[in-house]
Parts: C-alpha cells; sequence; structure tokens
C-alpha cells in the first residue's frame, strides 16, 4: 500500500478485496482522510493508536478482517460518525467510552463486552453525511417478479424479495451525499448504521395521480441491466416523491 504521497486523499475504499497484513505507518500520515472502508479484507494485527492521527475522520469500517486486541482510545477522532468493527473475532477488551454512542451493530462477532458508557452524546447528522459500507451482498433481481412486498404505515413500499427494509423517517434521518441535481429533482446516497446504502431520487414538480405514478415505478423496476442497480421501493407523497 502505498499511499504516503497522497497527501490530499479524503476516501479510501477497499471493500472486499485480499489485502493482508497491518496497516501501515505511512497510512497514518493522510491527515486529510474523510472516510476509511477496510471492510471484508484480511488486515491483521493490533488496531493502532496512530488512527489518532486522523482528526478529520468521519467514518471508519474495519469489519471482516483479522485485527487482533483492544481497541485504543481514539480520543482525537471526535469527527467519527460511522464506525464497524463487526467480525473481527480476536478484538478483545471493552469498548471505549469514545465509542460507546455506537450500536451494538459495530460490534457484532467480537469479543468485546459494553461496560464502559458514553462519556459524549451522539453526534448529530448531517444532510451532506458520510459514505457508508457498500452491501456486499445484493440480491439478485433477475428471474424476479417486481411485486409489493411491504407498505409501511409511514408509506414507504418495497418491492420484491427484500430482506432489509426501513421506515421512512429512517430514510429522511440517514447520513447522505448529494450525486448530482437534475431538471426533476436531486439525487442522494443515504447510508445507514446498519450497513444498507441506497440511492434516493427526490423528485420536485411531479404531479400525476398515485395510479399512474405505479405504472411508472413497474417500468422502472422492469430495467435489468449489470450497470443499474435494481429498485428497491418508493414513497408517493402530496408534496414528496
Amino acid at each position: 500500500m502505498v499511499l504516503a504521497s497522497c497527501t490530499y486523499l479524503e476516501d479510501i475504499h477497499l471493500l472486499g478485496n485480499r489485502f493482508s497484513g497491518e496497516i501501515p505507518e505511512s497510512f497514518y500520515t493522510l491527515t486529510n482522510l474523510l472516510r476509511v472502508n477496510f471492510t471484508g479484507n484480511r488486515f491483521s494485527g493490533n488496531l493502532s493508536t496512530n488512527f489518532n492521527n486522523l482528526t478529520n475522520l468521519r467514518t471508519l469500517y474495519l469489519e471482516s478482517n483479522q485485527f487482533t486486541g483492544p481497541i485504543p482510545d481514539w480520543n482525537n477522532l471526535t469527527n467519527l460518525r460511522n464506525f464497524n468493527v463487526s467480525f473481527n473475532i480476536d478484538v478483545t477488551g471493552l469498548i471505549p467510552s469514545t465509542l460507546g454512542n455506537f450500536s451494538d451493530q459495530s460490534f457484532l462477532g467480537t469479543s468485546l463486552s459494553r461496560k464502559v458508557l458514553p462519556h459524549r452524546s451522539p453526534a448529530p447528522r448531517s444532510p451532506a453525511g458520510d459514505i457508508r459500507t457498500p452491501v456486499t451482498e445484493q440480491y439478485n433481481w433477475r428471474n424476479n417478479e417486481y411485486s409489493e412486498t411491504k407498505k409501511d404505515s409511514d408509506g414507504l413500499v418495497f418491492w420484491g424479495k427484500e430482506d432489509e427494509v426501513f421506515s421512512l423517517q429512517e430514510l429522511l434521518s440517514a447520513s447522505a451525499e448529494v450525486m448530482g441535481k437534475g431538471t426533476i429533482g436531486s439525487t442522494y446516497k443515504a447510508y445507514f448504521e446498519s450497513g444498507i446504502q441506497v440511492v434516493v431520487k427526490r423528485l420536485k414538480n411531479v404531479s400525476v395521480p398515485e395510479a399512474e405514478f405505479r405504472v411508472k415505478i413497474k417500468e422502472v423496476g422492469s430495467l435489468l441491466h449489470r450497470n443499474l442497480e435494481p429498485l428497491r421501493g418508493y414513497f408517493y407523497g402530496t408534496e414528496e416523491k
């Protein structure tokens, strides 16, 4: 990993590769990093206190590796909003108070125990939040008939054999980043603490009956291509679609 010269680097995403060994010391000199995703590799060794050098870090995903030992007190990571160290079975000890505001979903499949209460309140979410781990196992929508499978009380409708469901409120409060703006609305990518990520198109100035809207949604849902993400659901409201 030759990264020391990439001093302006803000994002590193190495999801699902076979990188192994300890994280090199040069990595901790990249102080402009905002988002790091090492999920699904074979990184090993103790989790370093040098993560404290990355004071701008907002997202840190270390799950499904081979890290060992305790999690240090990363007191300098005050901007951290998303964190996961799940499925590192040899990570042991107590959850540091600096990470105590993260849910149990961030520590699954480890030997940690939660005995230390957080000394800081959960960080507020921002509409221009941070990148979340891509979902590593996507449902194969081919040969599947697009049909409604769940309609929450808040009006959010899911399609097909959807295993991961969430409420509209959870969607609206998830971390997100703007992907682009067009003539009919803006596109966002939303990231949940559970690991789900979805692309959301928020339409503007679209006044059509719900029945007609559903027909158009089915047309979109029937498009199958390896370069297209499958349709997961929709929301139809008077002022929000």
